[in-house]
This record gives structure tokens, sequence and C-alpha cells, in this order.
């Protein structure tokens, strides 16, 4: 018997519906997978002096913001010229995604990714692909040596670039996503002879508020210790917006450099990021001419108060002495050695000591009343008296 047309119309109407529903849906249990695979600390900047051929710096890859995550392999890419790690110089992370006796546990590699570069290989799974969620977590630990230092001024720098085909994530059902990777970066800068301590004096700006109100100012000195070869200097002071301005900033008192010797630069602000500005000026002696001392001072910088706490609160932050932009150069225009110290900024509340009760003693003893009453009677009795008699 044939099916009417009318019926095999309604059926592969409901066929087609059925088919779009599971196409939406996921394939198995562990479909969705998201992470963020990253290289921390983002950038490794190192200077030599101190750091040597030979000296060694930690890096970890982790993932954030992770979900459905039961496997993982990592392929971190370096330049061999420049550094150099073997498989006893790479482990799992401290902090790492998988609970212990939970995964497998797969031995690291290291080999020839082409001519001029190497990569480490690393990876670990669940036991029956169990998935594991959550927001940062670490996976591998590599401890790099350091192969070659460049000439004074010079810079060598490579990519800890995360192999985008044999880096990945994998669910339960066995499906590999090639997620969302963010490399590393290395550099080396050689140092010549000279420099000195700069620091933010006082180290600590601590108030409270009342007295302190929106407004009010206070002052700080960026200044150099031990200083030698300094031919130029520039400093970038770095604050928090949202509690301080830095309304003004000009060369110290006791000023590094003697009265004509140098090139005055305006100072300049900016943004710095989404919550932070900064400052920054520098200076320059005519004929790049060196000086040394013990201590003198290079900035002042005067901050107005934008915000003050209320009740039970408390504000602070850095004043910070951004290291990539903060720096002294000797008479050759290369950059030499700094010690950078940071200043601080707090403000706290401070309640009123309260008001005194007012006073529960009367403004006159009682024996003066007592006086004051009598004379009051004995006059109501004579003006009686007295009317008495005229009557």
């Amino acid at each position: 018997m044939k099916k009417a047309p009318y019926e095999i119309s309604k059926m592969l109407t409901c066929l087609i519906i059925l088919m779009f529903f599971l196409s939406s849906l996921p394939l198995g249990l562990g479909q969705i997978v998201y992470g963020r695979l990253y290289v921390s600390p983002r950038e490794v900047l190192l200077y030599s002096p101190p750091t040597q051929i030979g000296s060694t710096f930690n890096i970890t890859i982790k993932i954030a913001n992770y979900s459905h995550v039961a496997g993982w392999q990592v392929k971190l890419v370096y330049d061999k010229s420049l550094l150099s790690t073997s498989s006893a110089n790479i482990s799992y992370a401290s902090n790492f995604i998988f609970p212990s006796g939970s995964y497998i546990a797969m031995p690291a590699s290291v080999d020839h990714f082409n001519a001029t570069h190497d990569y480490i290989l690393m990876s670990a799974s669940t036991y029956d692909l169990v998935e594991y969620n959550g927001s940062d977590a670490g996976l591998v630990s590599v401890k790099f040596s350091i192969l070659e230092i460049p000439e004074i001024g010079g810079v060598f720098s490579c990519m800890l670039w995360l192999d985008r085909a044999d880096t990945w994530i994998v669910n339960n059902a066995g499906q590999i996503l090639h997620d969302v990777l963010v490399d590393g970066y290395f550099s080396i800068m050689t140092l010549a002879p000279g420099g000195g301590t700069i620091y933010v004096s006082p180290a600590q700006s601590e108030f409270t508020a009342p007295p302190k109100q929106v407004g009010d100012t206070f002052n700080v000195t960026v200044r150099i210790a031990n200083y030698t070869h300094v031919a130029a200097w520039q400093v970038k002071l770095v604050y928090d917006g949202r509690l301080l301005n830095a309304s003004n900033t000009v060369y110290a008192s006791d000023f590094i450099f003697p009265k004509d010797s140098y090139v005055t630069i305006m100072y300049s602000v900016g943004v710095y990021n989404a919550t932070h500005n900064y400052t920054m000026i520098m200076s320059a002696t005519y004929g790049a001419i060196e000086y040394n001392g013990t201590n003198a001072g290079l900035a002042t910088v005067t901050f107005s108060i934008l915000k003050v706490p209320g009740a039970n609160e408390s504000f602070s932050c850095i004043l910070w002495l951004e290291p990539i932009d903060t720096w002294t150069v000797n008479t050759d225009i290369y950059e030499t050695v700094e010690t950078l110290i940071d200043g601080h900024y707090s403000i706290a509340w401070t309640s009123q000591p309260p008001s005194p009760p007012p006073s529960s003693e009367p403004w006159l003893p009682f024996w003066a009343w007592g006086v004051i009453i009598f004379f009051i009677a004995l006059i109501v009795v004579g003006v009686v008296f007295y009317w008495k008699r005229r009557s």
C-alpha cells in the first residue's frame, strides 16, 4: 500500500527538522573545548651585567579560562644560538592542570626545528580522558641557559614561540582544538659600565584623611645614588591615575648636572594603561660629559590627590619607576647599569576625636542659687510689706 503524498511530505519535514536539531548538538560530552595557552612571563628582559653566559631563567607555559580539557600537547620553539635546554630541565608546572595520580605522564623531548631553531615537546592526558575546567593552571616549566651575550650596547632577542601545528588541547571525545596561543619573548642587552641606583624619595608617602582632602598636593623626588659615567638620564614614573594626578614635574633642587651644563627638556604626561598614567622627564649634558657622585636629585614630581577614602577605607598605589624607559647613558650613548627602587603612596581614613559631652554640672553651684533665692524672697517680702503700710 503506497503512502499518501501528504504523509510522505510530513515525514520529510520531520526528518529535516530532526537533522537540523541533531546538527546543533555537540558530537560528544566534551565537544566544547576552550582554553588560552600562553607563555609566562610574557617578556623575559635581561641585562648584562649581571647576566652572563651560562646564566639561567625559567618560563612556564600555562592555560587560562579552560574547560573540557582531557589532554594537551605543547611545542615551544626557540633560537638555539641564544638559548639552550635539555629534557632534564623540563617538567610539569607546579600548579599543574590535572590532580596528582589522575594523568599519564609523558617524557619531555628536545629536538631540531630547523637550521636555527630547536623545540621542546611535552604532553599529558588524564586516565579515561576525564575532563577538567578552571581559570588558570600550569602545563610545562622550562629552564633555559643563555649561550651568548651581545657586545656593549647590543641586544639579542628571539620569540618563545608556541608552534601552531603541534600545540593543542583535546576533550574526552578525542577532538583536538588548536586554541588561542600567546607567544613569549626573550631579549638581553649588554650595558656599559656606570649608572647608579635610581630611587623614589621618600620611599613611603603616607597620609590620612582628614586632614588631607581632594586637591591637596605632595611632592616626591626621583634621585640617583652612587652613580658613575652619567651623561644623560630619563625617568618614567607610573602611578594610579584614579588616585593621583602628576600636576607638575621639574628638575630637583640638588640637580645631578651643574648649572648651564645640560639641555633642559620639558616633562610629559600620558596614559600608561586603563588605570595608570605616567610622567616622564629627561636631561643630557652638552658634549655628553659624564658625571659621578654619591647622591643627587633628578626630578621632583608634584602630585594632586584625586580621591580620599571614606570610613574604614584606605587607598594605595606604587610609584613605579618603569624599567624600559628609566635609564642612564654614558658618553658613548650606551645604556649603563641601574638599580631601580620604587616608591609607595597610601592614604587612610581616620576618625576625628569625639566632641566632649556637654557638662552635667550646673553653671552655678547650689549655694549660689540659695543666696540668690534668699535675696529674691527678701525683696518680695519687702515689697509686700511696703504696699501694706501704704494701704
